[in-house]
């Protein structure tokens, strides 16, 4: 029996293992049916590394356990979805350094800077926007769509459709034709390029930037000492993104390389290969928020991972999620026996009693 590496988004599930032969995946709609492929094609499986999104909900990576459990899958590892690319690159090219990695997904952005090298792989600083993924280009494309045809707001939902997939055919063409009737009756006929693509949604492209920036701020770095930009998917907006701010050519690890390196890693774990460890930070602050709404920070985002801090809630107070804008991201109530807040290596966050 083997492990294999999990890569869960809204539009997808990719399951991979690492052969002999190379990596080997497979797709489905959600976890229970391409487990179930697996199992079918591959034999039975001793369980499974896990990637998330590095900036997403609190609760996402807790929702992973939850929905791997109802599913029988034992969670060997959590890592974002960029650590687990970044290993899969080494381990592909044996190259080392600090890079960017950059990965777009429906509902988030993420971008990571990851220092890599041959005994450990270190995520420095992750920044990422839980509303501004593809959807984003989409709305901006709805938006332009619209303008042109004069559309009724019944025609919201047909708009959207093609908007998407035009996005997903500007992917591999420089141009994309489309001719289609709306329910109010109204047309749209037009030519979209990727250069227009790029100037309808360039709100979204500045928002991709400046999270480009501050990671590599929060990094105490500087873009001209990176050694490369690694770019998940085949976005031809996040190419434009990387020229500008890293001012290099990114290095494209297409739409299963984190599925790839979490089933490297899941390798690793189970002692079936050598490689480096793979250390995260916390994506999420935590704090403790009264009734008048002052806060007191317990734990700062971007701390390593594990980490566990003495936590005392008093009458009143409640447990905050806080991203890197030190924005709410998550609210929890405590227990009145709560003495101490654990952050483990899958970044869920716990409350023990303990003292």
């Amino acid at each position: 029996m083997s492990a294999i590496g999990l890569d869960i988004s809204p539009e997808r599930a990719i399951i991979a293992r690492h052969h002999d032969d190379g990596p080997q995946c497979l797709q489905a709609r959600d976890l229970r049916q391409v487990w179930g492929t697996a199992t079918t094609t591959w034999g039975p499986q001793t369980g499974a590394v896990f990637t998330a999104s590095a900036g997403g909900h609190p609760g996402e990576r807790r929702g992973i356990l939850r929905h791997a459990r109802n599913a029988q899958v034992e969670v060997l590892r959590i890592l974002s979805a960029p650590a687990a690319a970044a290993f899969g690159h080494w381990q592909a090219t044996k190259a080392t350094g600090t890079y960017a990695v950059l990965d777009l997904r429906r509902s988030n952005f993420d971008c990571c800077v990851v220092a890599i090298a041959p005994e450990r792989v270190e995520v420095l600083s992750a920044i990422g926007y839980t509303d501004l993924g593809a959807d984003a280009v989409d709305t901006a494309l709805t938006q332009a769509l619209a303008e042109g045809c004069d559309a009724e707001p019944r025609d919201q939902s047909a708009l959207r459709m093609h908007a998407r997939t035009a996005r997903e055919a500007l992917s591999t063409q420089f141009g994309v034709d489309i001719d289609a009737r709306l329910p109010s009756g109204a047309r749209v006929r037009r030519t979209l390029t990727r250069h227009q693509m790029t100037r309808h949604a360039d709100e979204v492209r500045v928002r991709w930037m400046a999270a480009c920036r501050r990671a590599v701020a929060e990094a105490e770095t500087t873009a001209a000492w990176l050694d490369g930009v690694l770019v998940m998917g085949f976005a031809p907006m996040l190419g434009k993104v990387a020229r500008r701010c890293f001012h290099r050519p990114p290095t494209r690890l297409g739409t299963n390389g984190a599925a790839i390196g979490a089933a490297q890693y899941a390798r690793v774990l189970q002692g079936d290969a050598d490689g480096p460890i793979v250390l995260e930070r916390s994506t999420h602050g935590l704090a403790l928020e009264d009734r008048e709404g002052v806060k007191r920070i317990v734990l700062g985002a971007g701390t390593p991972l594990p980490a566990s801090v003495q936590c005392t809630p008093r009458r009143g107070e409640r447990l905050i999620h806080l991203d890197w804008r030190d924005s709410i991201i998550g609210v929890e109530q405590l227990d009145a026996g709560t003495h101490r807040l654990v952050l483990d290596a899958d970044g869920v966050v716990r409350a023990d009693g303990s003292r």
